[in-house]
């Protein structure tokens, strides 16, 4: 049995949770969710993006990869509004979940979560890149 252990230290001020709240809203989620974002859902975040990396996903329905996959997007919503030490301490906490997702990972078409104008760049890896064995085989 392979067993990882997972590190994050991040501590989000409440100047940093303001920022990204407010990021949440403009994303179009609503306040409410926006305000129970905290800091211990962003490890629970960590921890679920590790687990759906790790997970074996042949018999599973897309529409549940799809979902899932939105996990990453929080994650990046907060690396891209965080504060620099913070974005610098969780991009290399993913860094190897996002190296073991690539490494794993075959083209797909771009797969979209909606209003992405909240994020900096027009795709990122895990949209063009999937992990689920039946998404963009069509288009490899």
């Amino acid at each position: 049995m392979r067993v990882r252990k997972l590190s994050l230290s991040v501590f989000l001020s409440d100047e940093e949770l303001s920022i990204i709240r407010n990021v949440i809203v403009a994303w179009g989620k609503s306040q409410a969710i926006a305000n129970d974002f905290d800091g211990s859902k962003l490890h629970q975040l960590f921890d679920s993006w590790a687990e759906f990396v790790d997970t074996d996903w042949d018999g599973w329905d897309t529409s549940e990869y799809n979902h899932d996959l939105g996990v990453r997007y929080w994650l990046q919503l907060v690396l891209e509004n965080a504060g620099s030490e913070n974005s610098t301490s969780l991009q290399e906490a993913l860094k190897p979940i996002d190296d073991r997702f690539i490494k794993a990972a075959h083209k797909c078409g771009l797969l979209r979560s909606g209003n992405d104008s909240v994020f900096n760049e027009e795709s990122y890896f895990w949209q063009n890149s999937s992990i689920h064995p039946e998404i963009g085989l069509s288009n490899t």
